[in-house]
């Protein structure tokens, strides 16, 4: 065989790989009743003047991250689930997300002192990525660990990102906000 009739043939398994309907955005994963609800926030408001987020960002839903209901998340094996972003009191963003693993559970990594490998375990949390729920060409990724939950999110207006809101001695806290990058004052 050529080099290009090899060519021709990698290039026809991608294409057939990402028109297939298992690589389609128009297919809907989450179609059955296997999806589990994933609500980790209660709403606390939005971004007002007596608080200390007004400063970087002009807009934003201010969060707060439930331990218990975070706890008892890390202990089942959800592979695809529906998680919600509440955006007031009644409304909530959902994400439809597949479960994800862009971590190898060990790592192994050079000492500089010793010259040693060492292989070490830690605590990679879990990671979920998919799409807004109704939302062509959106893209979701949220990670959730012991002690805090991140994600991003991205449409056609704009990059959103959900984090905690740090203590003064820089550990996570249980105050979570959600805001476009869009809307932030110092860019």
């Amino acid at each position: 065989m050529k080099i290009s009739d090899i060519f021709c043939l990698i290039l026809f398994a991608i294409i057939f790989n990402f028109t297939s309907p298992a690589f389609s955005s128009e297919t809907n994963k989450h179609s059955d009743s296997n999806e589990k609800k994933v609500n980790l926030f209660s709403f606390k408001g939005n971004t007002g003047e007596n608080d200390n987020t007004s400063s970087f960002v002009t807009k934003s839903v201010l969060l707060k991250l439930d331990k218990s209901a975070v706890r008892n998340f890390l202990t089942n094996e959800n592979t695809d689930i529906l998680f919600q972003i509440p955006l007031s009191d009644n409304t909530s963003l959902e994400l439809e997300l597949t479960r994800s693993y862009p971590l190898a559970d060990e790592y192994e990594f050079k000492n500089r002192i010793t010259s040693e490998n060492q292989t070490n375990r830690i605590n990679h949390g879990i990671h979920y990525t998919g799409s807004v729920k109704g939302i062509p060409n959106s893209l979701a990724s949220v990670s959730i660990f012991k002690n805090f939950v991140m994600a991003v999110l991205s449409d056609e207006y704009g990059n959103y990102v959900l984090g905690s809101v740090k203590n003064n001695d820089n550990t996570y806290s249980e105050n979570y906000i959600f805001y476009n990058d869009a809307d932030m004052k110092i860019q």
